[in-house]
């Protein structure tokens, strides 16, 4: 006798924030509504959410990175830069901590990119020290300042809560996704310029992501860089001290609760 096995989505909220999110499936007799429960029960959130946190970036690492070049907007576009340049194009993997120094507990942090107008020096394929100084925010800008759409700012934290869920359950064909999605944003925050991946796998995922955008949904926040003078880049919030270690308590509950029913249901059919 074969288990039955249903879908079941989790998603730890806080301020009506999506902090982490994971789809598996779960045995007949536990409901998505019981993995949620599992999940929050060891986590007794409390506190009201700052409106800008400090945080600072000690190192920086881009992992098996595509390319992308980025063009546009011509001569006849008064107001923005022109840009003509081919860049690795991926999220940056960043070490983080709370607050304006490398004190406390370390975080590891994806971010990507929406600012095509400013520059930052990372790792390829290795941590690289940056101690840069940044602060939390909202989208709602370019990197140059012009002002972003609602539509705009849904599909680029859309894509950017998609590509964080990517990241962590390291899924496969992982690099020319994240090229992809990194690609998509660039293209619906600037559409003046085109974005051109550099193979024709990240093409197709920056077409096929910026196609799938409008049905995305994320809350995010954005790291600015203290001194104006580094990229901005797009996180799925930045973790609280605890905050994970109480997640990971909560999947080794589901873990348990799973595995408890899959045991049992062996006994059952033997």
């Amino acid at each position: 006798m074969l288990a039955r096995y249903l879908p079941c989505d989790v998603q730890l909220h806080r301020w009506g924030r999506v902090l982490f999110h994971f789809s598996t499936t779960c045995p007949k007799g536990l409901k998505a509504g019981a993995a949620i429960a599992a999940l929050a029960a060891p986590m007794v959130l409390a506190g009201a959410p700052a409106q800008a946190a400090e945080i600072f970036l000690k190192t920086a690492e881009m992992v098996t990175p595509g390319t992308a070049t980025i063009k546009g907007p011509g001569p006849s576009t008064p107001g923005y830069p022109t840009i003509n340049v081919t860049a690795y194009d991926a999220p940056v993997i960043f070490t983080a901590y709370k607050g304006t120094s490398a004190t406390g507990t370390a975080y590891t942090v994806v971010g990507f990119c929406v600012d095509i107008f400013h520059e930052i020096s990372v790792g390829v394929n290795t941590p690289k020290t940056i101690n840069l100084k940044y602060h939390t925010g909202l989208l709602g800008v370019d990197g140059d300042g012009h002002t972003l759409s609602a539509p705009q700012d849904q599909e680029i934290a859309g894509l950017i809560t998609l590509g964080t869920q990517l990241y962590r359950l390291n899924s496969p064909d992982l690099a020319n996704k994240l090229a992809g999605i990194q690609g998509a944003i660039w293209s619906i925050e600037n559409p003046l310029y085109s974005v051109t991946g550099g193979t024709a796998a990240i093409k197709n995922y920056i077409s096929s992501y910026i196609a799938m955008a409008p049905t995305l949904t994320g809350a995010v926040e954005v790291l600015y860089s203290d001194s104006g003078t580094t990229q901005a880049f797009g996180v799925v919030g930045v973790p609280e001290p605890g905050v994970w270690a109480m997640l990971i308590a909560g999947i080794g509950v589901i873990g348990a609760r799973l595995r408890t029913a899959r045991s049992r249901k062996a006994l059952a059919a033997a």
